[in-house]
């Protein structure tokens, strides 16, 4: 492993300095240490462990830009290039890049001001570039009007943001990720009953959760193993479908069409096809084991 940069030695150092988490990582360690067997004895061992854990969660969400900024430095020691959607719109950027190598043809974007055309003024840059590259037609209107005819809605926005007339004039059997957390764009109780062949949501106590953590060990993982330069589009495009894959055909059903956060088998299937894309992409700088 080659050295770190004192920049990022500095960054880390100033993450994990804070004494609060420090605390809490000496609770998370000394864990269940204890010789009390009963459950009301051990009771206070267990609020530590719940304080510590969310003393962890809170200090790690505090010092994110830390954590991120080291992690950035170090890919381009290793001569990566790393590249962060730093807001809403270049996370839709980002997506609609996927889209687009999956073979989508026709997108529409959306904000709260309706249809993101090239025609529409006071667009942000990422906005204004994003214009350029979807609605070729030039449609107007409010994300329920233009849900007319669509096969697919994609919401990475906020709670209410289309509504069950607006999907009701979609195709027949479509398909809506609802992805605003912890409320998403419109709860899966209140799609019109029939119109919808699957439905995902960020939460937990849905079905078909999409969580990215479903994602992000195997894409790193896959990366790290042969020592790639770049995530590119093919190296993501076959993450998605490594984890298409992993449910077997037998299995699939309108509520369970993602696996879990729990499968075992997600992070390897999705590393495996990950590095396998970036000997393909010519990003690889190792042969995989």
């Amino acid at each position: 492993m080659q050295p770190t940069s004192p920049a990022f030695k500095a960054n880390a150092h100033r993450a994990l300095a804070d004494p609060v988490l420090q605390q809490a990582l000496g609770f998370a360690r000394s864990g269940f240490q204890s010789k009390r067997q009963s459950a009301a004895e051990r009771l206070p061992e267990f609020e530590a462990l719940r304080d510590a854990a969310k003393a962890i969660k809170d200090h790690t969400l505090a010092h994110l830009d830390l954590y991120l900024e080291a992690f950035e430095q170090r890919v381009i020691e290793q001569g990566g290039k790393i590249h962060w959607a730093r807001d809403a719109a270049e996370a839709r950027a980002l997506i609609l890049k996927l889209c687009r190598a999956a073979g989508a043809r026709t997108v529409i974007g959306c904000d709260e001001g309706g249809a993101i055309h090239r025609e529409r003024t006071g667009l942000s840059n990422a906005k204004a570039a994003y214009a350029e590259r979807t609605n070729q037609a030039g449609e107007r209107g409010t994300a329920d009007e233009l849900l007319a005819g669509a096969d697919v809605f994609l919401g990475f926005s906020v709670p209410g943001a289309i509504s069950a007339e607006g999907v009701s004039r979609m195709r027949d059997d479509a398909i809506v990720f609802a992805l605003a957390n912890p409320t998403p764009e419109i709860a899966p109780e209140e799609l019109p009953p029939g119109k919808v062949a699957v439905v995902a949501t960020g939460r937990s106590d849905y079905p078909n959760q999409i969580n990215n953590v479903l994602a992000f060990p195997g894409v790193f993982r896959g990366a790290l193993d042969v020592r790639a330069t770049a995530i590119t589009e093919g190296m993501k495009l076959a993450a998605s479908r490594a984890l298409a894959a992993v449910i077997p055909p037998e299995e699939i059903s309108a509520e369970y069409v993602v696996p879990s956060v729990f499968n075992r088998d997600v992070a390897p299937l999705v590393a495996a096809a990950v590095a396998e894309a970036a000997e393909r992409d010519g990003v690889a700088r190792k042969t995989r084991a």
